[in-house]
């Protein structure tokens, strides 16, 4: 049994690399650390890892007992040698995920739809749609081949943006052949970008809305989470930050490609801060976004069909969890003690852990993605630290 909670990034070299016990050579910078509370253990460990190269800047944010503070350490901007703020805004990669179950949900309570309900009803002409259901999509366990190995088939492009254009993440589907299964919906886990996207698209059509503008009207909105909205390549947003990657043999930093997210909707085509995402998740335990009924959908470890709990193997401790609805949800008895989920896009990644009681989230932010094949090699000790901060031991 696993007693702590854990986090699963989104992808599998992260976890293979850092299972490994890798480390990352330190990276130059161009400016030094930002050092609001140097005295503080936790502004203390940021600042060292920034010296290390983990990351041009980290954001860490602590919510409990009504109140945030949040840490920053390194820059927002290299070329601009521009600090890292506490209401910097960050692409959140697949904590995306999260809203649009939570958006699902929200319809679902409001009567636009059943989780029963044959993902053909809403996208006719989405081949071989009619063996999905939304509740199976919701858990990454629709059959779905899992992304990283659809180089082949027609949603690659759903699991790595594009650099430009406003292409829709489902263009390509719809006018395919079919859709590539790697198995019988309800029989295994498998960890799906498309799936969320297809999700998004139900929103759309279940609201008559767009997806962003029902997160706005229904969730971000009402809640005041005015920095959390779906990013847009070619809005000017007031304290977005730089995305970066390492050149490792150079022991320096890179401008990250600044993808168009679109074709990533409703998996991983959302931008927040730490402060916000904190506020998000106190509001949604608290009751405030879903009924308590619906609200349990989330939180509750998710059945195969032949009755045995799903299992995401792919969790940033190392350890395996299990998977609500949108939530990544720790192994014990008597149901999860805490939740979380983790994101990476090219030049960011996120974690976040949140104790559900008494309540404590945590959210660490990184501007460096570390590139797809090499992000593993840092993301075990910054994770570690987001951990320890959760379980308040020494840092």
């Amino acid at each position: 049994m696993i007693d702590e909670p854990f986090q699963a990034t989104t992808r599998r070299a992260w976890l293979k690399a850092a299972s490994a016990g890798l480390t990352l050579p330190a990276l130059a910078l161009a400016a030094p650390a930002r050092s609001a509370a140097p005295a503080d253990p936790i502004q203390s460990a940021l600042e060292a890892l920034v010296r290390r190269g983990m990351a041009p800047g980290i954001s860490l944010s602590v919510r409990e007992a009504g109140r945030t503070t949040t840490y920053t350490a390194g820059l927002a901007n290299i070329e601009c040698e521009a600090p890292l703020r506490e209401d910097s805004v960050f692409r959140i990669g697949s904590i995306t995920k999260q809203f649009t179950a939570a958006a699902i949900l929200r319809l679902k309570d409001q009567g636009a739809l059943s989780l029963t309900d044959s993902v053909a009803k809403f996208i006719p002409r989405l081949p071989s749609g009619g063996g999905l259901t939304i509740d199976r999509l919701l858990t990454h366990t629709s059959g779905l081949e899992v992304d990283e190995h659809a180089q082949e088939h027609p949603g690659d492009h759903i699991v790595y943006g594009c650099p430009d254009g406003t292409e829709d993440p489902l263009e390509h589907l719809e006018t395919s052949a079919t859709i590539r299964f790697g198995g019988p919906p309800g029989t295994a886990f498998r960890y799906s970008n498309l799936g969320f996207a297809i999700l998004a698209r139900i929103v759309e059509v279940a609201s008559s809305k767009t997806y962003a503008a029902f997160l706005q009207d229904e969730l971000t909105g009402p809640l005041g989470l005015a920095r959390t909205a779906e990013d847009d390549s070619f809005e000017v947003v007031p304290g977005r930050v730089a995305g970066y990657e390492p050149m490792f043999l150079q022991a320096r930093f890179q401008n990250a490609a600044f993808l168009n997210l679109k074709p990533l909707q409703g998996a991983a085509s959302l931008r927040s801060t730490g402060p916000d995402l904190c506020l998000w998740h106190e509001a949604l335990l608290a009751g405030r976004v879903l009924r308590p009924e619906t609200l349990q959908l989330m939180l509750t470890p998710t059945r195969l069909k032949d009755g045995a709990l799903a299992v995401d193997e792919l969790c940033a401790t190392g350890r395996v969890c299990h998977y609500g609805a949108g939530l990544e949800l720790s192994r014990e008895e008597g149901g999860p003690r805490y939740i979380g989920h983790g994101g990476q896009v090219p030049g960011f990644a996120v974690v976040q852990l949140t104790q559900r009681s008494p309540f404590r989230s945590v959210v660490l932010l990184m501007n460096n993605g570390g590139g797809f094949a090499n992000a593993g090699v840092f993301a075990a000790e910054p994770w570690g630290l987001a951990l320890r901060v959760l379980h308040k031991t020494p840092i």
